[in-house]
C-alpha cells in the first residue's frame, strides 16, 4: 500500500516538475506499482493518484489521515487591531512562507500584527527569503523560533490568535487540524482538503493566485472585536471535533490493510439449455459484484457451460457434456492461474452433478491451491445423497474438495455435519433487489396467476393444470413464464385433455427475460408452483417481493422459509392444490392477506442480508 502524502498534488508537482514527469513516465511504461494499493485522504487525492500513475479507481481507498486532537479550552485575549499569528510546517517552497510576507507587505499600517515562525528549514529556508523580513513595516514583527517538538506544540499555540499556511499542497495538513481543535481560526490555501471554512466562521481557504484576498483575511482578523473573535475561536474548535469524532478510523484502516480477494463464481450460465435457478442466481451475485469491491472482494464469473447445448443432453452421459466437462477444466484452470483466483464459489444441485462438480474442485484445489465453497441449490436429501458403490467415494470427493459447504435447510445442515464438522452454513438466498419490489397490485375480478420455471413434470405443470381444470371458477388467467424441457414433453401437454379444456384460460410467454419477469411479477396475484423437488426457489423470492402470493409444495427449504405464509401443499395433492388456489380466487380477503404477508416476509431475503452472511465467510476461509 503507497500513501503519496500529496505529492501528487498540483502544487507539489510544479516543484522540480521535469524530475517528477520523467519518474511518472517510467513508473507508468515499466508497471512499477501495478501490484499496489493506494492510500488517499480524499477525493481530490484519488483522482490526483488516478491520473498521475494510471491506477484504477478501485484500488485507491480513501481513508482520513489520524490527527492528534488538542482538548484543553483556551480563552485568548484579543486587542482590536492587533493580531498575532503563527506558521508551524517544514519550512520549504511548499509550504510557502515566503507568500505569507507578500500578503503583509501591503498590510494597512494601522493593523500590528506578529508572526512566529516554527519549523526545520530547508536549505537554510529563512534566511534566504527573497522578500527579507525588514523590508516590512515597521507595524510587523516576524520572527524565526527553531524547530517545535510534537509534545510542545499545544501549549506554544495557546499564545496565537490565528494559523497562517498558503500550502502549495496538503493532502491532509496535520498542523491545520491541530490548530483547529486548539480553537485557532486559520488562513490556508484551497490546496487542502480544509474547504468552505469562511461559511462556518472556522477560517479562510483562499486561491493562492488570490494575494489580496489573503491580505484581507488578515486584516479582518485583526480588527475583530473581543467577542467576535471568540465566537471564530468556538467555531473552529466545534469544527476539529465533529471532523473527529464522525470518522471510523478502526474499521476505514481495517479494510484498507485486508488483503484483496479475488473469488471465483463458478456456476452454469448456458447458451441454448434452459436457464435454470442456478445461473439467475449466480447472474444476481455477478449484479451485485461493485457492492464486494466494497470490501476488496472481487469477482469472477467461471463458467461451467464452454459449448453450446441443447435441453436434451441435460442430465446425460453424452459425448457432448463430457466435451464440455473437459473444455470447462481447461479453461476454468487458466482463468484461475491468469486472475491468480483465491476462493471458488462452486454453485452446485443434483446428486451426481455435485459429485462431477466436486471433482473439478478437488483439481483446481490440488494444483492451483484455491480455497473451495460448495453452495447447494438443493433442499432435501435426497436430491444430493448418492447411494451404492459411488456413496463412498463422492463423501471422500466431497471432503478434500471443500472447506465450506453452504446448504438452504435443516435437513443438509445436519446430513453434511459428520462430514464438514463446524463448516456447514444455512444461508438464505436473496432475489435482485434492486429491480423487484414496490406497491402490491390491486386485485381486480379476474385473477392473474403465473407460473415461472422450466416446463417439465418435475415442475408439476401436469398437476396444476388438472387442478384447474377441475375448478368451477373461471375467473383467472394463467402466465406460464418459461421454456418447455423437450419437445417430447411439450408434444404431451398440447395433446393433453385437462390443457385442452382451459386452454384458453391459459398463455405461454416463453423464458421471461429480467425486464419481462419484472413487469409480469408486478401484475400478479398468485404464484403457483406444485414442485416435486426445488432448493430455494428465486421465482419464489422475486414474487413475493411484489406481493404475490404463493401455492407451493412442501419440498426442499419451502417448509423453513415459507410455511409462514402458505399452505404448504404435498406434490402431486392435486386435490389440495385445487382447494388452496379455489379459496384465493374465491376470498378476496384472504388474497390480500396472503398478500401483504409474502411482501413482508420478503425483507429477510434481501441482498444486504445475503451479504452480511457470505463476506466473513470469504473473508475467513
Amino acid at each position: 500500500i503507497v500513501a503519496p502524502r500529496g505529492m501528487l498534488q498540483q502544487g507539489a508537482m510544479n516543484l522540480k516538475t521535469t524530475k517528477k514527469k520523467i519518474f511518472l513516465i517510467v513508473s507508468r511504461y515499466f508497471g512499477l506499482y501495478k501490484n499496489c494499493y493506494f492510500h488517499s485522504t480524499d477525493e481530490v487525492e484519488k483522482e490526483d493518484i488516478a491520473n498521475h500513475l494510471n491506477i484504477s479507481h478501485d484500488k485507491i481507498q480513501i481513508v482520513s489521515n489520524i490527527p492528534r486532537i488538542f482538548n484543553k479550552a483556551i480563552l485568548r485575549h484579543k486587542k482590536s487591531k492587533d493580531l498575532k499569528m503563527v506558521f508551524v510546517a517544514r519550512l520549504s517552497k511548499k509550504k510557502n512562507l515566503e507568500g505569507v510576507l507578500n500578503y503583509l507587505l501591503d498590510l494597512d499600517d494601522t493593523c500590528n500584527i506578529k508572526l512566529d515562525v516554527y519549523g526545520p528549514q530547508e536549505d537554510d529556508y529563512f534566511n534566504n527569503l527573497s522578500i527579507p523580513v525588514n523590508n516590512l513595516g515597521k507595524n510587523v514583527i516576524v520572527n524565526y523560533c527553531g524547530e517545535l517538538k510534537p509534545h510542545e506544540l499545544e501549549n506554544a499555540l495557546k499564545n496565537y490568535h490565528v494559523y497562517i499556511l498558503p500550502t502549495l499542497g496538503e493532502n491532509f495538513g496535520h498542523s491545520i487540524f491541530e490548530a483547529l481543535s486548539s480553537g485557532l481560526p486559520v488562513i490556508i490555501s484551497d490546496q487542502t482538503p480544509w474547504r468552505n471554512l469562511k461559511d462556518q466562521k472556522v477560517g479562510f481557504d483562499i486561491p493562492l493566485i488570490d494575494k489580496n484576498s489573503f491580505t484581507m483575511a488578515i486584516e479582518k482578523f485583526a480588527r475583530m472585536s473581543q467577542d467576535e473573535y471568540m465566537t471564530w475561536s468556538k467555531n473552529a474548535k466545534a469544527y476539529a471535533f465533529n471532523f473527529y469524532n464522525n470518522q471510523d478510523y478502526f474499521n476505514e484502516y481495517k479494510s484498507l490493510f485486508t488483503n484483496e480477494l479475488s473469488v471465483g463464481i463458478v456456476a452454469p450460465i448456458p447458451f441454448e439449455r434452459y436457464k435454470g435457478g442456478i445461473s439467475n442466481f449466480a447472474k444476481s451475485l455477478m449484479h451485485y459484484a461493485s457492492e464486494f469491491k466494497k470490501d476488496k472482494i472481487h469477482f469472477n464469473l467461471i463458467n461451467t457451460c464452454v459449448i453450446p447445448r441443447t435441453n436434451e443432453s441435460t442430465g446425460k452421459l453424452k459425448f457432448i457434456n463430457l466435451r464440455n466437462y473437459l473444455l470447462f477444466i481447461i479453461h476454468a484452470y487458466g482463468q484461475i492461474k491468469r486472475e491468480n483466483i483465491k476462493v471458488l464459489h462452486v454453485h452446485s444441485s443434483v446428486g451426481k452433478s455435485v459429485l462431477k462438480d466436486s471433482i473439478s474442485a478437488l483439481i483446481f484445489k490440488w494444483f492451483l491451491g484455491t480455497r473451495n465453497i460448495l453452495h447447494l441449490h438443493v433442499g432435501e436429501i435426497s436430491q444430493v445423497e448418492i447411494r451404492g458403490t459411488l456413496k463412498k467415494i463422492h463423501e471422500w470427493v466431497l471432503g478434500k474438495a471443500y472447506n465450506t459447504v453452504l446448504v438452504l435447510s435443516p435437513q443438509l445442515k445436519v446430513f453434511f455435519e459428520p462430514i464438514f464438522k463446524d463448516r456447514v452454513y444455512m444461508i438464505r438466498n436473496f432475489y435482485n433487489s434492486n429491480s423487484l419490489g414496490g406497491e402490491i397490485k390491486e386485485i381486480n375480478k379476474t385473477i392473474k396467476i403465473i407460473f415461472v420455471g422450466s416446463i417439465s413434470q418435475s415442475k408439476g405443470i401436469l398437476d396444476l393444470f388438472e387442478a384447474l381444470s377441475d375448478m368451477k371458477e373461471k375467473n383467472w388467467q394463467l402466465s406460464i413464464a418459461g421454456e418447455f424441457i423437450n419437445n417430447d414433453f411439450k408434444n404431451v401437454i398440447m395433446e393433453s385433455q385437462v390443457y385442452n379444456s382451459i386452454k384458453d384460460n391459459v398463455k405461454f410467454l416463453g423464458y421471461a427475460f429480467e425486464d419481462y419477469k419484472v413487469s409480469l411479477l408486478k401484475n400478479n396475484d398468485i404464484l403457483v408452483l406444485p414442485s416435486y423437488a426445488e432448493g430455494m426457489p428465486i421465482s419464489l423470492l422475486e414474487a413475493i417481493s411484489f406481493g404475490n402470493a404463493i401455492v407451493t409444495t412442501d419440498v426442499g427449504a419451502n417448509h423453513t422459509h415459507f410455511s409462514s405464509i402458505c399452505n404448504l401443499l404435498k406434490p402431486g395433492d392435486i386435490k389440495g392444490l385445487k382447494m388452496e388456489l379455489s379459496k384465493l380466487i374465491n376470498d378476496k380477503e384472504l388474497l390480500k392477506k396472503r398478500k401483504k404477508q409474502a411482501q413482508e416476509l420478503s425483507q429477510r431475503f434481501t441482498f444486504d442480508g445475503f451479504k452480511k452472511q457470505i463476506t466473513p465467510i470469504y473473508k475467513t476461509i
